[in-house]
């Protein structure tokens, strides 16, 4: 299978540069973060130099309301010069982006008064003519692309055609919720109203764990821990690696609570943030994409997740990922893991309550 894990944006980008100058027919890219810093600039322009007839970014509402990590609409942010010169150079950049002769769209619409602003496509994901597609998680701004992460290099022709089928829908307004089977290799894509249902491969893949789970995510929430916690109880060891330096503090204090109570084996990730998802059961099935394991992929996101079972893939994440990041880990401690998490966990909750409510709101 002609699928290879790019680990970090260094060699991702080296291997995405290269590609988009040899393109021909079609750059597509769609991200969730898109920012007029170095690295969007840096991607622009390679678009802006390729050869390719066709040429599209789709990206995500989120950029208009929360740049840098930073929600806009506050006074604070408006003071925030830095910040705002960011946003003009972001609205910049796509103009002119549009003047080179790159298409952009947006997509997911806010909503009034931001009430969708938790429904987000979240997919990551470049098609370079008919021939690569890469998917994972990693943004094109300079705090996402620099963090921890990893994309996929996929050069299988129908696993490819198909993503790029789904690129064209969503570019025309339509997000396609479906599962499809390849040889080794199934795609799930999540389209926000269906995604309870889509998900239930990979939650059936946990209820089969017979001996292990690893995963990796920055944001690892109920559901997906119910049944991890099934899984510890039913005799598996599962291995949580989160990031000690949390983007996201309240997702730290509730990684400990869970970890505590669940029996998980939580490892936290030193250094740089980790923005890196993956799951691999058994030792035998890989879950790879965009979704971080979280109510809001579970409930509002649109995503795209694969499931692999070939061995050489489940190798390489083995050793590029698993390996060096519990090399570069550490444990819990005992008192890290007794902290109160009740505000943790009632916030978790109450976040997800006005996922669900604000989800149905037209």
């Amino acid at each position: 299978m002609k699928i290879e894990i790019l680990v970090d944006s260094e060699i991702f980008w080296a291997d995405l540069r290269k590609e988009i100058l040899a393109a021909r027919e079609c750059v597509y890219g769609q991200t969730m973060s898109f920012e007029g810093d170095t690295v969007g600039k840096m991607f622009s322009e390679a678009i802006r130099q390729s050869k390719a007839k066709d040429k599209r970014l789709l990206l995500d509402s989120y950029i208009r309301a929360i740049i840098n990590d930073k929600f806009l609409y506050t006074l604070k942010s408006r003071r925030d010069k830095e910040l705002m010169d960011e946003v003009r150079a972001t609205n910049l950049l796509i103009k002119e982006n549009e003047k080179a002769g790159i298409k952009s769209k947006f997509t997911n619409p806010l909503g009034f008064l931001f009430h969708k602003i938790s429904v987000r496509n979240h997919k990551k994901l470049v098609i370079i003519d008919d021939r690569i597609a890469y998917i994972g998680g990693i943004n094109f701004c300079d705090h996402n692309f620099f963090w921890h992460d990893m994309m996929l290099r996929i050069e299988e022709p129908e696993i490819v055609n198909y993503l790029k089928s789904d690129f064209l829908h969503t570019w025309e307004g339509e997000n396609v919720g479906a599962i499809k089977e390849f040889d080794g290799f199934t795609l799930i894509n999540l389209d926000k109203h269906n995604n309870e249902k889509l998900l239930q491969p990979v939650f059936d893949l946990i209820d089969s764990a017979r001996e292990t789970v690893f995963v990796e995510s920055p944001y690892l929430t109920f559901p997906f821990c119910d049944s991890l916690r099934e899984a510890v109880r039913r005799g598996a060891e599962v291995t949580i690696c989160s990031p000690d330096a949390n983007n996201w503090g309240l997702m730290r204090h509730y990684i400990l609570w869970e970890a505590k109570r669940s029996g998980f084996n939580l490892q936290f990730y030193q250094g740089k943030m980790s923005h890196l998802k993956g799951m691999l059961i058994d030792n035998e099935s890989l879950v790879v994409g965009s979704t971080n394991y979280d109510f809001l992929s579970y409930r509002a996101h649109i995503e795209n997740i694969a499931i692999i079972r070939d061995s050489e893939v489940v190798e390489q994440f083995k050793t590029r990922v698993i390996e060096p990041d519990l090399k570069n880990s550490r444990p819990a401690t005992a008192e890290e893991l007794n902290t109160d998490g009740s505000k943790a966990k009632i916030s978790m909750q109450i976040l997800d309550f006005l996922c669900r409510f604000l989800k149905k709101l037209p």
